[in-house]
């Protein structure tokens, strides 16, 4: 029961961790490369937490578009590791 949750792994190699965020994360540039984002905005950030909210227009082919708004986090682990949790 509950809701349907998934986890994503990917290997990137070449690129450090740091740059993979920063290109992941940067929304504006994300409607560049990311041909699904019809619209963004950034709806809100809490500088005590590090939890972002945004709102996102995407269109899938064959499908009319959809509105997400989601909250996110991102922190640094060890050995310049990063971790996102997104709702």
């Amino acid at each position: 029961g509950g809701p349907l949750k998934y986890v994503s792994e990917t290997t990137f190699e070449k690129c450090s961790s740091s740059l993979l965020r920063d290109f992941y994360m940067d929304n504006e540039y994300r409607k560049v490369w990311d041909k699904t984002v019809v619209e963004y905005e950034q709806l809100e950030i809490n500088e005590d937490t590090g939890v972002e909210i945004g709102r996102m227009v995407k269109k899938f082919p064959l499908l009319s578009p959809r509105e997400y708004v989601l909250a996110w986090r991102i922190w640094e682990g060890k050995d310049q590791e990063f971790y996102c949790i997104t709702k």
